[in-house]
C-alpha cells in the first residue's frame, strides 16, 4: 500500500519553494518515504466496515449470524469485496466472499453472514475489505478484525 499511495501522491502533488531573497527551486517528492503508518494520516478510507449485530439463527443454536454494515463514506456510489474469515471455531455458511454493487454515496449497506459453530468466548472475526471498480487505479484493500461477542442462548 506504501508504494501505490506515493505513485499516487507524486502523480497527484507538485511542490516549490520560495525565499524572500528571490531564491527559488521545486522540490523532490520522490525521496519521500513512506511507512505504513502514514498511510492513515494520508489517506482517508472512503470504505469501511463495522460489526452491527450478533445474534444467534432461531431453532439452530449453533448458528450464529453476524450482520456487517458496510459504510461509504465517498460522495460517489462505490464498490467493494467484503471477504469474511471467521477463526478455527466456525465455519462460514454459504459463500465468504460478498460483492456489494453500488453502495449509495455516503450511504451505508447490511450484509449478514453466517456461521457454523460453538463457543463459550468470544471469537475472532477477520472481513478483507477491497474497493473495486473506482474511478482511481489505486486499489484500496485493507484487514479489519472485530471480536465477536457470544450472543445469549434464547
Amino acid at each position: 500500500m506504501c508504494f501505490w499511495l506515493k505513485e499516487h501522491v507524486l502523480q497527484h502533488v507538485r511542490a516549490s519553494w520560495e525565499s524572500k531573497d528571490g531564491h527559488h527551486g521545486v522540490l523532490d517528492l520522490g525521496a519521500l518515504e513512506f511507512a505504513p503508518e502514514h498511510v492513515s494520516v494520508l489517506w482517508q478510507q472512503s470504505l469501511d466496515v463495522t460489526l452491527a449485530a450478533v445474534h444467534r439463527a432461531p431453532a439452530t443454536p449453533h448458528v450464529q449470524v453476524v450482520t456487517l454494515t458496510a459504510h461509504n463514506r465517498a460522495d460517489a456510489p462505490q464498490s467493494m469485496l467484503l471477504q469474511v474469515m471467521p477463526d478455527a471455531r466456525f465455519r462460514v455458511l454459504g459463500n465468504p466472499v460478498v460483492t456489494l454493487a453500488q453502495i449509495p454515496a455516503n450511504g451505508a449497506r447490511d450484509v449478514q453472514v453466517h456461521f457454523l459453530g460453538a463457543a463459550a468466548e468470544p471469537w475472532t472475526l477477520l472481513a478483507h475489505v477491497t474497493r473495486v471498480a473506482a474511478e482511481s487505479q489505486l486499489r484500496l484493500a485493507r484487514l479489519v478484525e472485530f471480536q465477536v461477542a457470544v450472543p445469549a442462548a434464547s
